[in-house]
């Protein structure tokens, strides 16, 4: 059951992601990296402050998994997420007045204000998404936790393509993502009211606030390391530079969906095995995670590496050749976040938030330096490329803290044997690399034949020498087998 709770948490974040890509698609070339830009600055610029609405996620997550009364904890946690709505709303306002009138600044895009409020709004209603998301994921209950979200994206970005090709730009744009939530929001009630809604509970209270306060600190680090980048780059160069980064991360981004499919499903079941001490098994879970990722989705992310520039001057255009360096290594660092994420899921399990906090502390310093070096005018000055450096090297940073961590502080195991595999992976794929430096000029649809046999070769080679092998596809047909997940959704909304 746990394989179609991955399925159906991944399938769905994968229809999802393919949606916003056909839509990201169309408006990129429609728009034009300004608009790209104008919307992921106003996006940035409210959700920076975003970490005083998940406060108490995280806490409502492992209550509810250590069997607290669901009930209660509902009840607690919705009151307790209504405050913290209500003092976003006052602090994003209050950082607009205080930019508008007393730092004066002069927004370089057209409307942008304008833009800034309505995602405001977007935002806003997006919390109550996410009150029912994490109620159901800390139960492990994927389809009811997903469908709204997958419906709203649905929607939201089928109708993006409608407004872009009517004219509209980022006012627009950003207007349709609120009329989108608002369409999807009488299913969101539906499952509100499925939900048991006890009493606000003192005890759990304390509870909330206990792991509140490290969480607190946590996400706020996280919303500077997730957000203030783009604020940096716009500031150094322009909107339409950020634009260029926005459309590499549109497409090199994608394999982060599964990094939040595996924290929505690794953190409440860590947190249940870790309470009983089960270190066994975590280690394996753990380790068949790894196997997956290193012989299944390392290939993948090397693929878009190497197809990168015909794929996106194809896609979206050739006024988009800027956003090719930063897509390539934008692909390799998410697939960092997808190996690391247990490991920081395996200290939160524990309760150890403040050693979470102090990794992800360490990290923002490391941020700034990094960011100062890569982007400032005085020392390299790149651009949407040196932003996505930052993160890779912010990444790497982050999953080795959380290994060392994890493994000081408990009894994690890691397989050294999958190393291995990653070197054989890497070295396979080198060959490919070099014809494509000179094939490029030669034939121009080599991306187009080189993608398949690239990956017929690497698997023919990785089964002649025995590092992937009957079990490991075995694992890969039944996480999609869409029949099981289908079963595992109608069980699990017919409750």
């Amino acid at each position: 059951m746990l394989k179609q709770k991955f399925a159906t948490q991944f399938g769905t974040n994968i229809i999802v992601k393919v949606v916003t890509m056909i839509a990201g698609f169309v408006v990129a070339r429609i728009a034009g990296p300004t608009v790209l830009g104008t919307i992921s600055y106003g996006t940035s610029f409210v959700s920076i402050w975003l970490f005083l609405t998940v406060i108490f996620a995280t806490g409502h997550m492992k209550l509810v998994s250590e069997g607290r009364d669901h009930g209660d904890c509902v009840a607690t946690y919705v009151w307790l997420k209504a405050l913290s709505i209500l003092l976003f709303i006052v602090v994003v306002l209050s950082w607009l007045a205080f930019q508008i009138n007393v730092r004066q600044v002069n927004f370089e895009a057209q409307n942008q204000v304008a833009v800034i409020l309505v995602i405001l709004v977007a935002t806003v209603i997006i919390q109550f998404y996410n009150i029912v998301s994490n109620s159901y994921t800390a139960m492990l209950m994927q389809a009811k936790a997903n469908l709204p979200f997958v419906l709203m994206t649905i929607v939201h970005h089928a109708g993006r393509i409608i407004v872009v090709l009517l004219g509209a730009r980022a006012l627009g744009l950003s207007l349709w993502h609120v009329a989108a939530l608002l369409l999807v929001m009488p299913l969101l009630i539906k499952y509100f009211k499925d939900l048991p809604f006890g009493r606000i509970d003192k005890k759990l209270l304390s509870k909330y606030l206990y792991y509140g306060l490290p969480t607190l600190l946590l996400t706020a680090i996280s919303s500077v390391l997730q957000y203030a980048d783009k604020l940096v780059l716009a500031h150094y160069t322009s909107v339409e530079e950020l634009g260029y980064y926005a459309a590499a991360m549109s497409i090199g981004g994608t394999m982060l969906i599964l990094s939040n499919s595996i924290g929505n499903i690794f953190f409440p079941l860590f947190s249940g095995l870790l309470k009983d001490n089960n270190w066994k098994e975590v280690n394996k879970k753990n380790k068949v995670y790894q196997e997956f990722n290193t012989l299944f989705l390392l290939p993948l992310i090397f693929l878009l590496a190497l197809i990168a520039e015909p794929l996106l001057t194809t896609v979206l255009g050739a006024r988009y050749q800027p956003s090719v360096v930063p897509f390539k290594i934008i692909v390799i660092s998410t697939y960092l976040v997808i190996v690391g994420m247990p490991y920081g899921n395996i200290i939160t399990g524990m309760g150890r938030f403040y050693a979470n906090v102090w990794i992800n502390a360490s990290q923002l310093l490391v941020f700034i330096v990094s960011i100062t070096f890569f982007i400032s005018p005085k020392y390299l000055n790149l651009g949407a490329t040196g932003l996505a450096l930052n993160l890779m090297i912010t990444y790497l940073y982050r999953n080795g803290a959380y290994i060392v961590v994890a493994k000081k502080i408990g009894s994690l195991q890691y397989d050294k044997t999958n190393l291995l595999r990653i070197l054989t992976i890497c070295l396979i794929t080198i060959p490919f690399w070099i014809i494509s430096i000179y094939i490029k000029d030669v034939f121009s649809c080599w991306w187009l034949v080189i993608a398949p046999i690239y990956m017929a070769v690497l698997y023919v080679i990785l089964y002649l020498i025995k590092m992937i092998t009957r079990r490991h596809y075995d694992t890969l047909l039944e996480i999609v087998n869409i029949k099981k997940t289908a079963r595992y959704i109608r069980s699990e909304t017919k409750r």
